[in-house]
């Protein structure tokens, strides 16, 4: 598995933003393929539980009909983070291995970030941004080299990739530069051929390996979408010709997330609310697995502020 730099792409997605060509039809489409170390059949919806990790694979096909004839030279696709990650009912679905400090809250200046952020960073997240790992947190130790903090751990390319050896590859055979970007809100794959493209062979073909993880409290169903607006990391191809086509037929990869059951959840004051059982807790309150509010056989007593005696029936 060959990956490189970012640098090489990112040069290119400087050449062409701000410039890029019309909408074009070609498809680009976003399967699952594998939830945690299982794999599964192709499939663009998909159910997992909170906590999993789900791995999908992009294909592109149909760029002939906008450019007929044309040889494809570079790609590049975005995950549009905004619209993705926080698109179920509750909890997130974020790109796997990813560990920003503050995970990814969003700004239009510094005012609106909580005060343990130093910046409102380029594609309007909150940071904690850097110029050496002193500057960082014990918690997030790493002055990750986009000039933000991130976790010890953070290791997303680990899960999120182009696999250039991948027999289906669009550019196989070819000399080419690939590579994966990652930031708060910005979730990049790309590859460039450094002679003649490729012609549209009518079928489809890999183009790179994504990866989300579904917080613990994630819940519902999740709609990954690519990223088809101009933007500096839009999602993009480019011809011999040098002709520049933005991509906007990606249909979307629906991720549903189970919920945990919900019970009634007494609080302080004999108050009731229905929730899971861990939210409950952190309340805290005394769940009730086999009822709900407003239930006949259930009657919540007052409690005193301060007692937390719960434990779930």
């Amino acid at each position: 598995m060959n990956r490189t730099a970012w640098g090489a792409l990112v040069v290119l997605g400087c050449a062409v933003s701000g410039s890029t060509g019309p909408a074009m039809a070609v498809t680009v489409v976003l399967r699952a393929v594998q939830v945690n170390d299982t794999p599964i059949t192709p499939t663009d919806s998909v159910t997992i539980q909170p906590g999993d990790i789900v791995v999908s694979e992009a294909y592109i096909s149909g760029w002939d009909e906008n450019e007929p004839g044309g040889r494809l030279k570079t790609y590049q696709l975005t995950v549009d983070g905004l619209g993705s990650y926080w698109s179920g009912d509750s909890g997130s679905l974020l790109p796997a291995g990813m560990d920003f400090f503050g995970g990814a809250v969003p700004c239009h200046f510094l005012s609106d970030c909580p005060p343990v952020f130093n910046s409102c960073h380029i594609g309007g997240q909150c940071a904690l941004s850097c110029n050496s790992d002193s500057h960082c947190p014990s918690s997030h130790p790493r002055c990750h080299f986009s000039g933000l903090c991130v976790g010890a751990d953070h290791d997303p390319e680990a899960y999120s990739f182009v696999d250039q050896e991948h027999p289906e590859h669009l550019f196989a055979g070819h000399l080419v530069v690939c590579a994966v970007r990652h930031a708060p809100f910005e979730f990049t794959a790309g590859c460039a051929t450094f002679y003649t493209g490729v012609p549209d062979d009518g079928e489809e073909h890999y183009a790179a390996t994504f990866a989300f993880e579904a917080s613990n409290d994630a819940c519902g169903p999740f709609t990954v979408l690519f990223q088809t607006e101009p933007d500096f990391y839009d999602s993009f191809i480019i011809f011999d010709s040098g002709a520049s086509y933005l991509i906007d037929t990606a249909p979307p990869l629906e991720v549903n997330v189970a919920c945990p059951p919900v019970g009634a959840c007494c609080l302080q004051g004999g108050a009731c609310e229905n929730l899971p059982q861990a939210a409950c807790g952190q309340r805290p309150g005394e769940w009730h697995a086999t009822n709900l509010c407003g239930d006949s056989g259930l009657t919540c007593p007052r409690i005193l502020l301060g007692r937390n005696p719960w434990t779930a029936r």
